[in-house]
């Protein structure tokens, strides 16, 4: 019995003990609220969107920090350097926005496309880089760079580490058969993105594509012409396989 009072005679103390020790609050640190690209890199073709002059990339930016109940300004600049090969005639980098309550928001940046063709057998490149502002006085996470680049040939689209798990490795060639098949000069497919304009492709619509495309490869690689080659990239020379 003596045993069992002591033990609650300690327990009493102890709790006084607690109880009686001043409160210390740990400090709480509120950064500024910042911004970064969503990404690093864009490649853009006018043979996507025939017949235009000029068209507009949305940059897609994310905010680190708190949202805010009114719109607020992106600042940013294209730097001129190795990597900006493009000349200033053939873009134009517009104001972004971060909409009010958003935590993602569009740097547009609109290309041109000359009628002298220029961009038909040239790759033009910009470099832009976010710069802080008012309404975000940092620019967090080292992704203030993205390079854009642009032109008239067939390249890599700019989503397809999404469109990989419906078609697998890109090739040139193997991009243009699934545009033929598909009758699309785009599959834009982009979970998640901030620009929900440009890429409006919903999951059940690839997945209607990759279907389609799957039975088209297989009755070519089964004809006269089969089987279809990757015929430039990392599987050049190597039989196209879909996943």
């Amino acid at each position: 019995m003596k045993s069992v009072y002591k033990y609650i005679v300690s327990i009493c103390i102890s709790f006084s003990l607690l109880m009686g020790c001043e409160r210390q609050e740990l400090p709480f640190y509120k950064g500024e609220t910042g911004v970064y690209f969503d990404g690093t890199t864009w490649n853009f073709t006018f043979g996507d969107v025939p017949g235009k002059s000029e068209d507009t990339v949305r940059i897609p930016v994310l905010v680190c920090g708190d949202s805010c109940p009114y719109d607020r300004t992106l600042a940013a600049e294209v730097v001129v350097n190795a990597n900006t090969t493009a000349p200033t005639a053939l873009y134009e980098l517009l104001p972004g926005k971060v909409e009010r309550g958003k935590f993602k928001g569009i740097l547009p940046v609109v290309l041109k496309n000359p009628a002298s063709g220029i961009l038909d057998d040239t790759v033009f490149k910009v470099n832009v880089r976010l710069i802080p502002s008012d309404d975000f006085p940092e620019v967090r996470l080292g992704r203030e760079a993205y390079l854009l680049s642009f032109t008239n040939q067939v390249i890599q689209p700019a989503n397809w580490h999404w469109l990989s798990y419906y078609f697998g490795t890109y090739s040139s060639g193997w991009w243009t058969k699934i545009r033929e098949w598909t009758g699309r000069m785009s599959l834009p497919y982009y979970p998640n993105h901030a620009d929900t304009v440009t890429w409006n492709m919903s999951v059940g619509e690839i997945q209607a594509y990759k279907a389609m495309v799957k039975v088209k490869l297989e009755a070519y690689n089964a004809g006269p012409n089969g089987p279809l080659l990757h015929n430039d990239g990392e599987k050049s020379g190597q039989k196209v396989v879909m996943p």
